[in-house]
């Protein structure tokens, strides 16, 4: 079936949970729009726990569902799309793809915000970006593992920055049905 979102993608059920066939050659475009789109859900790197998840919580597939982009990042996914003969899926390796994306956003002078980590790991990131991603406009971050009452100043704090993009990685409260619960209120995102 064809994305709900996204022209010229692919979107395919895995045993119920969505999975986006995005060819390499599409993939900077597919993300831009992403970008330039704020009105979407995010885009999530799924793995083969991420897809057992889905199957056994509802809350979590229907945001599945919901998202911009679900990338399979497993070897398991892609040989269980072909053991179920559904078409081929373009797998993605987690670090390649998420480098890939910053260089879309470096080319495009967009900005970013980083949230997730611990406060020694944000640091580095945030430093190692500024050198490898020049053109990155980098105007915030923010350490994982903050407690749920200050979610809040956390989330002002983003929106004040108002980046193009934000990525999250681990600490996060709620983990993975965090940027979901609140993607009103956040812009374009990789959970």
């Amino acid at each position: 079936m064809d994305h709900p979102f996204l022209k010229g993608i692919k979107r395919i059920l895995l045993l119920r949970v969505p999975l986006d066939i995005v060819p390499d050659e599409e993939l900077d475009r597919v993300i831009l729009e992403i970008v330039e789109r704020s009105d979407i859900g995010p885009i999530v790197l799924l793995t083969y726990a991420k897809m057992m998840k889905a199957r056994r919580d509802p809350e979590f597939l229907g945001y599945l569902h919901k998202a911009a982009l679900v990338i399979p990042v497993s070897k398991s996914l892609e040989n269980a799309a072909r053991f179920l003969r559904l078409p081929a899926i373009f797998r993605y390796e987690p670090f390649a793809f998420t480098i890939r994306t910053l260089g879309v956003l470096e080319n495009k002078h967009k900005s970013l915000y980083l949230l997730g980590e611990n406060h020694k790991a944000i640091q580095l990131i945030a430093s190692n970006m500024r050198t490898s991603f020049p053109g990155l406009n980098l105007v915030g971050r923010h350490a994982g593992f903050f407690p749920r009452d200050k979610e809040e100043i956390i989330l002002t704090a983003i929106q004040k920055a108002t980046p193009a993009f934000l990525l999250i990685g681990t600490g996060v409260p709620g983990k993975d049905k965090w940027s979901f619960r609140l993607a009103s209120r956040l812009p374009a995102r990789l959970a």
